[in-house]
């Protein structure tokens, strides 16, 4: 199975929960794309929508995390594959992975519950 090119999704990483939009700004600062999940939903609906849309890296911040200072990373081309990582060593990853590729800024905000909602 291929897995989408980070390069041409909206997202190259899903925050869950909204613990720390430091963190997210500190991503961004160096042409990541990131996104918070602020919703009301559960960990673990949050983490399966983020899955469905393609999402590259999902990560996980919380208390133990914040005070430990590794992340916990869900990183869809290794099958879902969790693994910790610090701040850095995450974005080390992911620049590596879209280097060379254009990048353009997401247009829509960086918390999803500030974004337009489709029903059908």
């Amino acid at each position: 199975m291929a897995f989408a090119d980070p390069s041409q999704n909206h997202t190259d990483i899903r925050q869950v929960p909204r613990q720390s939009r430091r963190l997210a700004q500190q991503i961004a600062s160096h042409c990541i794309r990131v996104d918070i999940d602020d919703s009301s939903s559960t960990l673990q609906k949050k983490i399966r929508e983020a899955e469905q849309e393609w999402i590259p890296y999902i990560i996980v911040v919380g208390e133990k995390e914040i005070e430990s200072g590794t992340l916990s990373v869900r990183d869809r081309e290794q099958k879902g594959k969790q693994e910790n990582l610090t701040s850095e060593q995450l974005i080390t990853k992911v620049s590596d992975k879209i280097a060379g590729k254009p990048f353009k800024p997401l247009p829509l905000p960086i918390y999803l519950s500030k974004r337009p909602q489709f029903h059908g």
